[in-house]
Formats: C-alpha cells, sequence, structure tokens
C-alpha cells in the first residue's frame, strides 16, 4: 500500500485514525487539525447569523492568534479572502459558506510534514492498513445478508429489503435473474447498469440518487446492494395525494435538478426520469432511483430511443439522432407537469397508444391552466422545447439556467444539497410505503414456462460475461462501517494494544532476570547453590507474571495464551455433509471450538477441544472436501478426521500456517522436556517427529502445561534423593527418554493440586469467550491475535541433596513464556 498522504488521509477511515492520532497519540499537539474541523463545520451551518457567530470565534482563534504571534503559517491572499468577507458581513450580516474554503487546501498541505511521516510510524497506521486489507479482501454472498420482504420487481427480477449481517445497516438487494436476463438477451443492459452505478456512486457522493455500496454475483443471480428508501415512489404518493401544490413541486424539482446535475458532471444521461423512479426516504427527502437505461456520452453520444413513452425527448424519438443530457431536462419538464397537472402533458384522456404519445410529443403545442403561476408556466416552456438550442439546460450552462429561473428565487441551493429544506411530504413511520407483496405479484406464468420450456441452461461463456461485475464502492463501505462498528471495533483493538504491551513488558522482565541463571545452568559452571537460588527468584517472578495475566484476562474475556481465533467453518452434521460456522480459538496446546449464533455471537456452550496431543498429523496442502477447495484436514490418533475451510482463502491459509505451527511447537515442547515431566506426559513416538533443532538443548526447561487427570511425580524419597544436581552434557544429537508406553494429552487442562503433589502448577486461563466482540459472521474480517502464554512450570533438578527435606524445597527450572504475534493483518490485529 502507497504511504502517500491522499492514499492514507484522504480515506475516511484513515482520516479518523489519523485523527485519533494526531489527538491523542502524537508527540506534539496539532491545531491545523482543529482549524480543518471547525471550517467544515461552518460550511455546514444553515443561517448567516450562525455563520457569523461561529466565523468571527475561527477568525480570532486559529488566524489572529497566530498573527499576532507571528506564527502564522498561511498566506496573504487566504487571510486578506477571509477578513475582507468578515469585515462585509458586518454590515450586509451575511457571509458566505466558502469563507474559510481557501484555507483547507493549506492546511493538508502543512499536515503533510513531520505529523504524517511519525503516522505512518504508529500502530494506527498499522490499523488503518487492516481496514484497507480487510476491504480488498471482502468477497460477499447472499449469505452476508438477512433477505426481507419484496419491495419490488422488474424485467429480469426482483428487490427486496435487507440487512448486512456484520453491521445491521439496512439495504436494498436488487436481484436480477442470468437465466431470465440470457431469455430476454439483457446482457448488455445487466452490465450497464453496473457500470453506471460505481460512476455514480463513486467519490463524492449524491444524497439524491440511489447509489450503489456492493455489487456481487451467484451462479443463479446478479445482485446490486443499494440505498434503502422505504418511503415509497412519488407515482404512489402521488396517487394518494392527487396533486401538488407549486411550492410542493418546487421542493422536488430543486432535489431532481441536483441529481441529474451529478450524472451530468459524470457525462452519463438517465433516459428514464418519471415518478415512479423517484424515491422518497423516511423523512421525505427524494432520490432519483434504476439506472438500467442509463448511458455514458463521454465519448460518443447515443442514438437509441428508451425511455417511458410520454416521457422521451424529441430528439430520443427520432431513430438515428445523437443526443446528451438535453433528453433529461425535456422528461424532467413532463414529470412536474404531472405533478401539477396528474397526468402528462402528452397522455390525455388516458390515453395508452404509444404511437399517439409519440406523435402528441413530437407536434402537440401546450396549453396551461390560468390558476397556474407565471414562473411555473415558464420554466415548463423552457423544460419541454422541441428545439435542443432553445431548450431550459442546453443553453451552455446546464443547469445553472435551472437553478438561476425565476420560479427558484430565494432557493439557497447549499442548503438543498444538505437537505435542510423541510419536505412537504413525510411517508407515515412504521407502514410500507409501496405495494403490498401479493399486489407486486411474481414473474408472468408464461415466462416462467418459456425459460423451462426453452431449456435454457448457463455456460461457461454466459458466466465468462459476469467475470468482473463484483465490486465495492471504497467510500460507501468506510462511511459504512464508520457508522457502525468502527469505534467499537478500534476500542477492542486498542485493549488488546495495550494488553500485549504489558504482556511483552512481563516478558523482557522474566527475561532480564532468568538470564543469568539460564546461562549458569546450561553451561554447568557455578555453584548449585547460585544456580538454585537465580532460578528461585525466576519462579517467584513468573508467579506474578502469570498471575497480571490472568487477571487481564478476567478483564479482557479473552484467553491469555490463546494465539490467534476467529471464524471458520468445520464439517460436520450427522454424515458430515454440512459446513458449519465455528468460532476457532488456537492455544499452544489445544484447538477450542465453539457453535455460533444466527446473530453471528459466540456461544459459550458445546465447546468442542481437541488437543495437540490427539492429533496424529496436518495435511501441508489443502484438500478438496464437500464442494469446498481449501480445506485443511487434520488427522487425529483415533483415525478421526477434522477438515477446517473458509470462504477467504487468504484467511485459510493464514489458519492452516498457524495449526501447522502450533503443532509443531507443541510438539517441540514434549520432546524436549525433562525427564520427570515424561513420566507423566509421555514423549511423542520417534517415527513422525519434527527434528530438534541442535541450538536447544535437550535438558532445557521448558514452560507447559499439565494436563488434567495425569498422575503427578510420586515415587518415594530415596528416589528423589538419588538425582544429579546437573544434568549430564548433551551431544550434538540429542537423544531422547525411551517410554514402554506414549501418554496422552486430554482434551482440557486444569489445575489439581495436593500436600503430597509439590509442583505449583499456575492453571491456563478459564476465561469464557466474550461474544461481545465484534464478528463477521460471512465476510472474513480477522483475526484476534493475543499472547502465547505457557503458564504451567516443570521440576527441574535439585540444587543440593534433600533426603530429608520435603519436596517444596525444590526450585523448578523456567523459561520465559514463549510469545509469538501472528502474521494476521486483519481488524483486530494491530501488530
Amino acid at each position: 500500500m502507497s504511504k502517500t498522504w491522499p492514499s492514507a488521509i484522504e480515506n475516511y477511515s484513515g482520516y479518523l485514525l489519523f485523527r485519533d492520532y494526531a489527538l491523542n497519540g502524537g508527540e506534539e499537539s496539532v491545531p491545523q487539525l482543529g482549524f480543518y474541523e471547525d471550517i467544515k463545520k461552518f460550511e455546514k451551518l444553515e443561517t448567516d447569523e450562525e455563520r457569523i457567530k461561529l466565523g468571527k470565534e475561527i477568525y480570532d482563534q486559529y488566524i489572529m492568534r497566530e498573527l499576532l504571534s507571528h506564527t502564522h503559517k498561511f498566506s496573504k491572499p487566504t487571510v486578506d479572502h477571509a477578513h475582507e468577507l468578515l469585515t462585509q458581513a458586518q454590515k450586509t450580516k451575511k457571509l458566505p459558506p466558502d469563507t474559510f474554503t481557501p484555507y483547507i487546501d493549506e492546511i493538508l498541505q502543512t499536515l503533510k510534514g513531520d505529523v504524517f511521516e511519525n503516522f505512518l510510524r504508529s500502530s494506527k497506521f498499522t490499523r488503518f492498513c487492516q481496514w484497507k486489507n480487510l476491504e480488498l479482501n471482502i468477497n460477499l454472498t447472499t449469505n452476508d445478508f438477512s433477505v426481507h420482504r419484496i419491495i419490488g420487481r422488474g424485467g429480469f427480477g426482483e428487490v427486496y429489503g435487507c440487512r448486512k449481517a456484520d453491521t445491521g445497516k439496512m439495504y436494498a438487494m436488487k436481484c436480477l435473474d442470468k437465466k431470465r436476463i440470457k431469455m430476454k438477451g439483457g446482457e448488455t443492459l445487466a452490465l450497464n447498469e453496473r457500470i453506471m452505478l460505481s460512476l455514480v456512486s463513486t467519490g463524492d457522493g449524491c444524497p439524491f440518487i440511489v447509489c450503489m455500496t456492493y455489487a456481487f454475483q451467484t451462479p443463479e443471480k446478479l445482485c446490486f446492494i443499494l440505498d434503502l428508501m422505504n418511503g415509497g415512489d412519488l407515482h404512489y404518493h402521488l396517487t394518494q395525494h392527487n396533486i401538488f401544490s407549486e411550492s410542493e413541486v418546487r421542493f422536488y424539482a430543486a432535489e431532481v435538478i441536483l441529481g441529474l446535475e451529478h450524472m451530468h458532471n459524470r457525462y452519463v444521461v438517465y433516459r428514464d426520469l418519471k415518478p415512479a423512479n423517484i424515491l422518497l426516504d423516511e423523512y421525505g427527502h427524494v432520490r432519483i432511483s434504476d439506472l438500467g437505461l442509463a448511458c455514458d456520452f463521454s465519448r460518443r453520444k447515443p442514438h437509441a430511443s428508451v425511455g417511458t413513452h410520454g416521457y422521451m425527448a424529441p430528439e430520443v424519438l427520432q431513430k438515428g439522432c445523437p443526443y446528451d443530457s438535453s433528453a433529461d431536462w425535456f422528461s424532467l419538464g413532463c414529470m412536474l407537469y404531472k405533478l401539477l397537472r396528474g397526468h402528462s402533458p402528452f397522455r390525455h384522456h388516458k390515453t395508452k397508444d404509444k404511437h399517439e404519445i409519440d406523435r402528441m410529443t413530437m407536434t402537440m403545442n401546450l396549453d396551461f391552466p390560468d390558476s397556474m403561476s407565471q414562473e411555473m408556466r415558464n420554466l415548463l416552456e423552457g423544460l419541454l422545447a422541441r428545439e435542443v438550442n432553445h431548450r431550459l439546460g442546453c443553453m451552455g450552462r446546464g443547469s445553472l439556467e435551472l437553478r438561476e429561473h425565476p420560479f427558484f428565487k430565494g432557493v439557497d441551493w447549499q442548503q438543498v444539497y444538505m437537505q435542510k429544506y423541510p419536505p412537504p411530504l413525510i411517508p407515515p413511520r412504521g407502514e410500507v410505503n409501496a405495494a403490498d407483496a401479493f399486489d407486486i405479484g411474481s414473474f408472468d406464468e408464461e415466462d416462467t414456462k418459456g425459460i423451462k420450456a426453452s431449456r435454457i441452461f448457463l455456460t461457461e461463456a454466459d458466466q465468462a460475461l459476469y467475470q468482473n461485475f463484483s465490486l465495492v464502492v471504497s467510500e460507501r463501505w468506510q462511511l459504512e462501517i464508520a457508522e457502525t462498528v468502527f469505534e467499537v471495533v478500534n476500542q477492542e483493538a486498542d485493549k488488546l494494544d495495550a494488553k500485549r504491551a504489558r504482556a511483552r513488558q512481563r516478558s523482557n522482565q522474566i527475561a532480564e532476570e532468568i538470564g543469568p541463571a539460564s546461562g549458569s545452568n546450561q553451561s554447568g559452571a557455578g555453584s548449585g547453590s547460585t544456580a538454585s537460588a537465580g532460578l528461585g527468584n525466576s519462579t517467584s517472578s513468573v508467579g506474578s507474571a502469570t498471575g497480571n495475566v490472568a487477571e487481564s484476562t478476567s478483564q479482557d474475556g479473552i484467553a491469555s495464551d490463546c494465539i490467534v481465533e476467529g471464524e471458520v467453518l468445520k464439517l460436520g452434521g450427522p454424515f458430515m455433509q454440512t459446513w458449519q460456522r465455528k468460532h476457532l480459538r488456537l492455544f499452544p496446546n489445544r484447538l477450542e471450538l465453539y457453535n455460533k449464533s444466527r446473530d453471528g455471537l459466540i456461544l459459550k456452550k458445546g465447546v468442542e477441544l481437541i488437543s495437540m496431543m490427539d492429533i496424529k498429523e496436518i495435511a501441508p496442502e489443502f484438500c478438496r472436501v464437500c464442494k469446498m477447495d481449501h480445506c485443511i484436514s487434520i488427522k487425529l490418533k483415533s483415525d478421526g478426521r477434522v477438515y477446517l475451510t473458509s470462504n477467504d482463502k487468504v484467511l485459510i491459509t493464514q489458519w492452516r500456517e498457524e495449526i501447522i505451527e502450533g503443532y509443531r511447537l507443541s510438539c517441540e515442547i514434549m520432546a524436549h522436556m525433562n525427564k520427570k515431566a515424561h513420566k507423566m506426559y509421555g514423549v511423542l513416538d520417534a517415527v513422525g517427529d519434527p527434528p530438534i533443532p541442535h541450538s536447544t538443548p535437550a535438558h532445557a526447561n521448558i514452560n507447559t502445561q499439565r494436563p488434567y487427570g495425569t498422575q503427578p511425580i510420586g515415587g518415594n524419597q530415596s528416589t528423589r534423593t538419588n538425582q544429579k544436581t546437573h544434568s549430564p552434557p548433551q551431544s550434538s544429537t540429542p537423544q531422547r527418554p525411551r517410554l514402554s508406553h506414549q501418554a496422552s494429552m486430554p482434551n482440557y487442562p486444569c489445575t489439581t493440586s495436593s500436600p503430597s503433589q509439590q509442583i505449583t502448577d499456575v492453571p491456563p486461563s478459564t476465561s469464557k469467550p466474550n461474544s461481545d466482540l465484534f464478528t463477521r459472521p460471512s465476510v472474513n474480517c480477522g483475526s484476534t491475535v493475543a499472547v502465547n502464554n505457557v503458564s504451567s512450570k516443570v521440576m527441574g533438578p535439585d540444587g543440593s541433596n534433600k533426603s530429608e527435606q520435603p519436596d517444596s524445597t525444590d526450585d523448578p527450572g523456567v523459561i520465559p513464556p514463549i510469545t509469538r504475534g501472528c502474521s494476521s493483518s486483519k481488524i483486530l490485529d494491530p501488530n
């Protein structure tokens, strides 16, 4: 990822993290950021009075103070511009919203220096990279949404209300049937709609267009995830409201004009403007929907006759005549006329003959009622002019010609864009402002039979047409995340950061304290009492450290020795044919598989435990099982198998590496254990064991956990008295102790203690899973990494003759806890 200012800060999530770093984590204060945010706040104010009040505060705090202290870093023309407008405002009582806008570019330039460089080296930038990695690896399916009732139907499919499972945000899901598209030859239209939606949805969004956030496909469907507009359409409300007044039409016209302006600025002509395609949100503001007939005219003007009869411009009806945005202004005139009169200007007496409607569009002169105002009449005459050169909006200045029309006199277009004007009609809450689902009906029986009769099948060539169909609109995804889970997830990640920092600090302290002791023990130099004293001090440090870990565990709700956790799919069911969602936690000595609820929460009951000691082998390569290509195969000593997979190839590859690495380390720990420990645990068979690195002596004391139910070190006192003080020097090829049996680690380790057992065991974390953490049930959001803290202790050799002393005087030998981070770059892993 490019570490440049635009890529890191112009992303909304990047700006939020940079802001957090600058205000809370930076070494120096950044007043320019407050200046920048106050300017943005100033631009959104509604009245001149509010702008004058805040403008004076901004000028005094950020400009005048720096001018007096000679620390002002901005250019003189910028200062003069703001000072002049503020001076005029004292007389005119008006202050434009762009008074401080020239400052924005200069502020951003000043933030590019040391502050940004320090941000790139901080954990906040790492977090930003993790969010971007998550965004770039989104692979949606219908399982990522809970689908509600049908709200519309078109020629190729239906529209449903839906809720995104991981964030809870409501959307509209438009599903197009691939077979129906093929039967009607609509492949070009379907792909064109995807292109047009991406053109109007990317970059600076428009609040007056139904934009797209995601596009994905299944083997049978093409799916668009769009803004949900649950207020119905203008055609529906026109039937309920009969007609609208001129003031009401002015409101709808102003918002539609800004929507068309957004399209035309991107060289998109809509071509299907009518009341049925103007949708209302829950507050009554309108948006233009259904871009299936929209067209890009940046390279070549269209000439096809498409649209709805009664709203099509004369140049569109003339076959072979090229046109551009002019067609939309004519359609706007037709729509405004219908809102005022209740019918299209060229559809008298409910005429349904398309040819007659087209003929009247080309030849008929309109008569306006006397009740219509002169401004309204003049606006409609200008929009419905047959000659393009004489039509309003087509004489060189585009939408500005409509904005400056007398009909819109007194309209503050900045307030229109910010949706500050009160809508004339607010859809009733709690009601579905659309046709009943029964009235919407289903596809015609003839169409359904036609697909079956013609035996339409989708070939590989058909599917290849849609290979680039899937899309995630970056700006809209970031806005969705920021509005829903961004703060919560970052708070959890900050807790994990602090937790890891404490764990690393404790590990470093332990390493410093036991370093001299372990060195003398391995070299054999020094007296037994000296070594024993050093190990005794280390033991107390380990005890206190593990106590702190347990304490932090209870606060954070995640087991302190969890290496990595996240969502996977596990093959299960009565016949091992069903992929079940599980929350997997990998520990140094086991795997824990938790069930998940429909809401994506981790269930505390029914946890399945797989001990590393019960694993026979893990396949180094993926296998294909039950229609899933990337499956991890784990063979157990009981000859059973466990299959794990994920829809995210990157994530399941990381899981395979982590599980194999965890299993390897577990095998090494058991192979390097003290002889006494082998009497409890047993030893792995030589066949299939990973080789022991020569750099690690076989007598090294490795911290591990004693499994539940394993017999403690017993024996009589004479046996313990005859133990040697130090282990003999090891050869270059370490020799492993041979036992006639191999003990198997049971499922769940716990602590047992009795007076006869003088080995102090620190139990593994027993914290319950934290079901409140943000999880992504179908979209793979990443893994949560904790500290690998193997906290139990294994007895080491004594430093003196203890034939008459109780076992509690033995000084166990320990080494620091193993600390290994996960390489995941998902949401919750800032490392």
